[in-house]
């Protein structure tokens, strides 16, 4: 009797902790309403790069489980890129939900609160979010901010809801505004910086805190301080290049090797993908790639670097101060030869 109380007591406790999440990793499982049996593709940022993983849902019935020290956003695509939600969450948090395929708002979900105040926001402002209304949007994110600076789904808000361009001012101060523990780094970090890219807002210069993620998703820091100048070239999905642009780059990348004798910092350029064309697909890109400059991509750079259209290019100089921000890549070029000459 006393073994089968000891066998029953293990099992609840097994259970109980299964169900607070184990403190070294957080699962998320559910079921996803119409969606069948098919992989999940599932990204997020955790201990220092970006993870992908595929989860196969049975019957629309799924189980995810990673880790993240700190608070991650994980996103859940379908095996056709399309996004079915997001949460917020990091180690020791379990998250329960039933969700419907091409519908934002969980019909159902409890565990991490940053994950279901997320749902809830995402549910109080679906209208205004599927009519496009960026000023009712933009309000919703200040008004949710400026009633949560402590809370984490303030990184959130802003920097995947706000829509920055023209506001680059508003967009800063909100940062601002968000208390230094409330932020997501993989989502904060560089946002600022990104706001520059607006030449006349009267912003900061490029600062030492940008960064994007390499072929092997590690992290890479734009290190302005090691060069002369730096080219931060926005590029449109692969299959839509720009042939005059690479060509000019190749020359301007292949002028800088022929000096490598003299005493020149010479310049650094980094080519940066739209996460939207698919991390998978991207990587395959790279992998055929022979251009002589670095690619790089960011999540989510359509909305939190708030670029009015593609190509995009930015010039720094060695202290961050932009020289050029603008779509004339022309231009960009020749900003950099008289910063290196």
């Amino acid at each position: 009797m006393n073994r089968l109380l000891r066998f029953i007591v293990s099992l609840a406790a097994a259970a109980l902790l299964w169900s607070c999440g184990s403190s070294d990793s957080f699962r998320i499982m559910g079921v996803i309403e119409g969606l069948g049996t098919q992989n999940l593709q599932v990204i997020y940022y955790g201990e220092g790069a970006f993870r992908t993983m595929r989860s196969t849902a049975v019957d629309g019935k799924f189980s995810i489980e990673g880790s993240s020290r700190d608070y991650t956003v994980v996103d859940v695509f379908t095996s056709t890129r399309s996004l079915v939600a997001s949460f917020i969450v990091k180690n020791g948090d379990h998250v329960e939900c039933t969700l419907e395929l091409n519908n934002p708002v969980a019909k159902g979900i409890k565990g991490s609160k940053p994950a279901v105040e997320l749902m809830r926001w995402i549910g109080d402002n679906r209208e205004a979010l599927d009519a496009g209304r960026t000023e009712s949007v933009n309000r919703a994110v200040a008004d949710f901010i400026g009633e949560n600076s402590e809370n984490v789904v303030s990184s959130v808000l802003l920097t995947r809801y706000f829509d920055a361009r023209g506001r680059e001012r508003e967009a800063d101060s909100l940062l601002r505004s968000i208390a230094q523990k409330a932020r997501i780094t993989s989502l904060t970090e560089s946002y600022r910086d990104g706001l520059v890219f607006d030449v006349d807002s009267g912003l900061p210069a490029l600062g030492d805190s940008l960064w994007f993620v390499g072929t092997d998703r590690r992290r890479v820091d734009v290190a302005l301080s090691d060069h002369k100048a730096t080219m931060l070239y926005f590029t449109s999905p692969a299959g839509r290049r720009v042939g005059s642009n690479d060509k000019l780059l190749k020359e301007l990348v292949g002028d800088q090797a022929k000096d490598k004798g003299k005493d020149k910092k010479g310049i650094s350029v980094l080519e940066i993908d739209d996460i939207n064309a698919g991390v998978e697909a991207w990587q395959k890109e790279v992998e055929r790639d022979s251009l002589p400059w670095e690619r790089v991509w960011h999540p989510g750079v359509s909305s939190t670097m708030a670029l009015p259209t593609r190509p995009w290019v930015v010039v720094a100089d060695s202290i961050g101060r932009v020289v050029y921000s603008g779509p004339d890549f022309f231009m960009g070029v020749n900003k950099i030869k008289e910063l290196c000459l």
